[in-house]
């Protein structure tokens, strides 16, 4: 869905900055898991329920 209020744009040298970012982000914290389409809804469960 586009939102035709919202205008943005990026240079190359944002993007490549941004993408670094992530990698320090991964590289930092590698203990995270990706969780599949199954499990979010269980997990998403427990925290509603805390």
């Amino acid at each position: 869905m586009a939102y035709q209020n919202i205008t943005a744009s990026l240079s190359p040298a944002d993007i490549q900055e941004i993408k670094a970012a992530f990698a320090t982000i991964q590289a930092k914290l590698p203990f995270l898991v990706t969780l599949s389409a199954e499990e979010r809804p269980t997990y998403l469960r427990w925290a509603i329920k805390d």
